[in-house]
């Protein structure tokens, strides 16, 4: 939800700018004291709903519109840090943009895996989300960061300042609005390149249940490196790899990389 406009002027008669009114809200979730632990978890998990919704909101390119759309998630990220560091040039500020391109190449892989432009806020924080008279979830300012890309970015800056990360009730609120079908008594299949402690399949399993029951969960892993944190054990294997901690499995697919293929990097040369 947003603030509804209720009125705005672009003739320009009255002052010499555009101008819009919008509707007033009543208080942001920062420094916000809630009466109860139960409204606490209500107003999360209606943050988690309504960003869920937020990012059903498709686009026709990626990027931000005033910059001008890109045809993939790739080039409007690689345009975004192109512009950024052009900014610090002209302001004199020194960037490492040897590290930066590494980073980019790296990610390069992750970032073709978004294929649709979904409209994220990109500044969802505890000063611009706001809380109505009976601690519900009332709406989000400050839509001027706004742009089409990887819904992704919307819990980056949640998670800035750690208020919602690992909250259970925002997750669960993004995820039953979220997923479009029923899931109970069906089979599930989890799905994974590398298998290493455990912890994602953990979290994938917990948002599972969170959806539904179903009548059966499996998981197929492309590469199991062994050194696991949790007991899981995948049901479908495509190898098994036992490489040292230090190092990094990372794989290529030929539909993004235009090769096959699974490495060992050392972390060193990922930072």
């Amino acid at each position: 939800k947003r603030p509804e406009v209720v009125f705005s002027d672009s003739t320009r008669t009255k002052i010499g700018v555009d101008y819009f009114i919008m509707e007033a809200l009543n208080a942001p979730l920062l420094g916000y004291a809630f009466p109860s632990t139960n409204q606490r978890k209500r107003f999360s998990y209606q943050l988690g709903a309504n960003l869920a919704e937020l990012h059903k909101i498709k686009g026709d390119g990626f990027g931000y519109p005033q910059c001008g759309l890109e045809a993939t998630w790739e080039e409007a990220y690689k345009k975004m840090i192109n512009n950024l560091i052009a900014d610090a040039t002209v302001l004199d500020v020194k960037l490492d943009t040897y590290r930066i391109n590494n980073v980019l190449t790296y990610a390069s892989p992750y970032l073709k895996e978004v294929v649709t432009p979904s409209l994220v806020h990109f500044d969802v924080w505890m000063g611009n989300i706001f809380v109505s008279k009976t601690h519900n979830f009332q709406g989000l300012i400050d839509w001027e960061r706004a742009m089409w890309g990887d819904p992704v970015g919307d819990f980056i800056s949640l998670n800035l300042f750690k208020k919602f990360e690992n909250n259970e009730y925002l997750i669960k609120g993004y995820n039953e609005t979220l997923i479009p079908f029923d899931i109970n008594d069906r089979v599930v299949i989890l799905t994974d390149d590398v298998l290493h402690t455990g912890r994602t399949i953990r979290a994938a399993l917990d948002a599972i249940t969170d959806y539904g029951r179903p009548a059966m969960i499996r998981l197929a892993i492309l590469v199991d490196r062994g050194m696991r944190e949790f007991p899981i054990r995948a049901d479908y294997v495509g190898m098994e790899c036992q490489t040292p901690a230090d190092e990094r499995l990372c794989t290529e697919w030929s539909e993004y990389n235009g090769t096959d293929g699974v490495y060992a990097v050392p972390r060193t040369l990922l930072k």
